[in-house]
């Protein structure tokens, strides 16, 4: 898809990164670090969880945004009371100037976000703000609640951002990292979204 992100690009992306499990969550800063050695970082993420949101935005209450202490060096980092597309939206028209963001990439989030249920996911709805103004944006998820691989998974998500940005495509990625050791991913494999739900998101009781 050709777009003014396509073709020649610089060396070093200018990328946001956002979650939506919150600006503690650990797989964020995993993640932010992992892309620092060939891209420039900024995080802009929500305050606290906002998983399950997709898409949404707040259309009825006031944001506020501040900035917060990070744990990274070169890093600015920054939070908001809103939604992962509000911290996306936000970090984009606020706190990006006088530079430009090249790359959204959310995650890492602890639980895959396959078939139906993506849509339903903060971290692929936060993702897909870049992708929507034709960016190349990538969401990474792993397969497991248990957090003991996330350094692993943020490696690979960092490796698919940088071939996606020297690939000269502005596409948007779901990226599910399976709950193993980094040594024991050999290969990545590109498939098309499911057209299944993999859970059940009601349940009914008496």
């Amino acid at each position: 898809m050709a777009n003014e992100f396509s073709g020649q690009r610089p060396q070093r992306p200018y990328i946001l990164v956002t979650n939506d499990d919150g600006i503690e969550a650990i797989g964020l800063w995993h993640l932010a670090e992992a892309l620092l050695p060939f891209a420039d970082v900024m995080i802009s993420a929500p305050a606290y969880n906002h998983s399950g949101t997709g898409t949404a935005i707040s259309l009825h209450s006031d944001l506020q945004t501040e900035r917060v202490q990070s744990r990274l060096t070169g890093v600015d980092a920054f939070q908001t009371n809103g939604t992962p597309a509000d911290a996306v939206g936000i970090g984009l028209r606020q706190h990006a100037k006088p530079r430009r963001v090249q790359m959204i990439v959310a995650g890492v989030t602890p639980g895959a976000n396959m078939g139906r249920d993506a849509i339903h996911s903060g971290t692929v709805g936060a993702a897909m703000q870049g992708h929507h103004r034709g960016m190349p944006s990538v969401a990474v998820s792993l397969a497991s609640t248990d957090e003991k691989h996330l350094p692993d998974a943020a490696t690979i998500g960092a490796h698919v951002t940088a071939s996606l940005w020297t690939s000269g495509l502005a596409q948007f990625l779901n990226v599910n990292v399976p709950d193993l050791p980094l040594a024991e991913l050999s290969q990545i494999q590109v498939s098309r979204m499911a057209q299944a739900s993999t859970e059940r998101l009601v349940e009914e009781k008496d």
